[in-house]
Formats: C-alpha cells, structure tokens, sequence
C-alpha cells in the first residue's frame, strides 16, 4: 500500500473533524478573599509567637532603679586612695555585656574596702558589705540588695548572662514584682560568711543563708532560714520554712515539705543578731572612715521592733530559743 493511501481526503477532513476529549466544567463558587487573608495572618501570627516564645507576652527586661549618677559616684568613695576601681568598678564590655555600669551604694551603707563590687549593682540603704565579699554583676546584670541586709567576708553573690549580643536572656532573669533581676535580696537579709547565691535567684526579706550553704535558681520566701551547708537549687521554698544543716533540696515536693522556721532554733536569733549587728557596724563605720566623721565609729541604735509582734512587750519578743539537735551556731558576727 502506497504511504498516500494513509492520508484522510481533503473531503474526509471536513466531514469527520477529529473530537477533542474535555473535562466537564465544574461550577467555581467565589469566595470573598478578606476572611481568607485574616486567616492566614492570624495563623502567621500564631506561628511567629510561638517560635519567639514568650518575649510577646512579658517585657523583655524591664530596668529596676538603674545605677544613678550620684549613687555611682558615692560608690567610687570606697575605694583605697591611688586605687580606683579596686573596690568599686565598671564591668567589661563583652557579648553577654554590652553596656557598662558602676555599683550605685547608699549614702548610708558601707563597702570595705577589701569588698569586690562589678557593674549593675544597686546597694541599699545601711547595707554591709564585709571583707573579701563579692557581689559581680558584670555576667548577671542588675543585682539588687535592699535595706539592712548584709553579705557577710567570703560571700560570693552572682547570675547567669542576662544577655546575649544585647538580646535578653529571660531564662536567666528573675522577675520580683513586675521587674527584673539577676539577684535580688530583700530587706534584711543575711548571706553569711562563705555562702553563695547564683542568679537568677530572690530571697524575699529577713532570710538567712548560713555559712558555705548555696542558693542556686532559686525563690527563698519571707523569713526563711538556711543552715551552714545546705543547698537550694532550682525550687521555690515557700514562706517560713527551715533548710537543716547540710541538707540538699532540688526537687519542688522537697521545697512544700520543708519545717517550719521555728524549728531553726538558734539560727534564727543568729541570724537577728547579724543584722542587727551589722547594721551598728554600718554607721559605726561610716562615723570612722567618711570626712566629717571625726574618726569615732559611734553606731547609731538599732530599731528591733521589726520583729516584734504587735501587742508583744520588747522584753519577751525574743526569747533564746533552743539549738537545734546536733548543731552548734557560731556567734553572730
């Protein structure tokens, strides 16, 4: 067969054109685009906040009474003549620092001068800072140490970096009433001699934390005491509770089940002795060494009604309690 005899005739081409097969036409409803768009920003969002975690619903450091001129300055006073910076001085400038700062110290508090202060550090009033202390804020930034509190020779007060290349690091800020630290000490607080606490850590007002104890990452409540050698670390002990010699406590059902503080025994009115101790040290210290002191060390009194329970006479509101089984408090410093 000749190859012309496969093509159609012109006539068969008209006649029988090839059929094409379609898909038959579905009916496209239209859709109003905005709730779409909506949708798709709202999913977006939710994405967005999810992946930056919680810098969208909590501030992401929020200063607390940054250093003030004049408390900087007042700090510089502390520190031995031809030896600036020795006792008080700036931090560093680095990654996890990238702004610099002095201590800023009450007029009414007292540094020795073998005290180390670094950076973001804020000293209330009538604080002692006692030899060979250490309180550096050029890691953790904004150390904040209220009213009547005292760190006691050897003690060692730092945090973790709360920043990252001038990014907050909330994982190691504490927050106390809205506002954020590295550490924070309330009022009346002792941190006795060789105990340390590591940020991000608070201890609300009139703790104790006993010699060469440690208080890691952790919340201390209101009035509790932790004996020589006793370790804290990552909880929150609740209001009033007592930490035995030596004990370790790093789980939070450890934490609820911790004593009262009265049965601190002698610790507690250890720990009212230091206070009240070093807050007479205090002035007494500042009469010797400030100009215009005269050179005598006279302590101002000391206000104890603090502890006094109302409707309490002063003369019972202290009684001696008795010392804890196999323990022996040293003198209040």
């Amino acid at each position: 067969m000749a190859a012309e005899e496969l093509l159609p005739t012109p006539d068969e081409d008209l006649a029988a054109p090839a059929k094409k097969s379609r898909l038959p036409k579905l009916p496209i409803p239209r859709v109003n685009p905005t709730p779409v768009l909506l949708l798709l920003i709202v999913a977006g969002g939710s994405a967005l906040t999810a992946y930056l975690g919680i810098r969208f619903t909590m501030p992401q450091r929020v200063v607390v009474e940054a250093p003030s001129a004049a408390g900087q300055e007042h700090g510089k006073a502390f520190n031995p003549p031809g030896l600036a910076d020795f006792t008080t001085g700036p931090n560093a400038l680095t990654s996890f620092n990238m702004t610099t700062e002095r201590p800023a110290v009450a007029e009414t508090a007292y540094i020795h001068p073998q005290a180390t202060l670094v950076g973001f550090v804020n000293i209330g009033a009538k604080v002692l800072v006692a030899p060979s202390a250490t309180i550096r804020a050029d890691v953790g930034q904004n150390i904040r140490i209220q009213d009547e509190s005292n760190i006691q020779p050897g003690a060692v007060i730092q945090g973790e970096p709360t920043e990252d290349h001038g990014k907050p690091s909330l994982k190691n800020q504490v927050l106390v009433n809205g506002q954020s630290f590295s550490v924070f000490l309330g009022r009346r607080v002792s941190i006795d001699a060789q105990a340390q606490v590591h940020g991000p850590s608070a201890l609300e007002e009139d703790v104790y934390v006993g010699m060469q104890a440690l208080v890691q990452h952790a919340r201390i409540g209101k009035g509790s005491v932790i004996a020589p050698r006793a370790a804290v670390i990552g909880v929150v002990v609740p209001a009033g509770r007592y930490v035995s010699v030596g004990q370790i406590v790093t789980r939070q059902s450890q934490a609820d089940a911790l004593p009262g503080v009265e049965q601190a025994g002698g610790y507690l009115e250890m720990h009212r002795r230091l206070v009240k101790n070093s807050v007479e040290l205090t002035s007494g210290y500042l009469a010797l060494h400030t100009p215009g002191g005269k050179g005598v060390g006279h302590a101002a009194p000391f206000d104890e009604s603090y502890w006094t329970p109302k409707g309490t006479p002063p003369e019972s509101a202290h009684p001696e309690p008795a010392h804890p089984a196999n323990s022996h408090p040293e003198s209040a410093h």
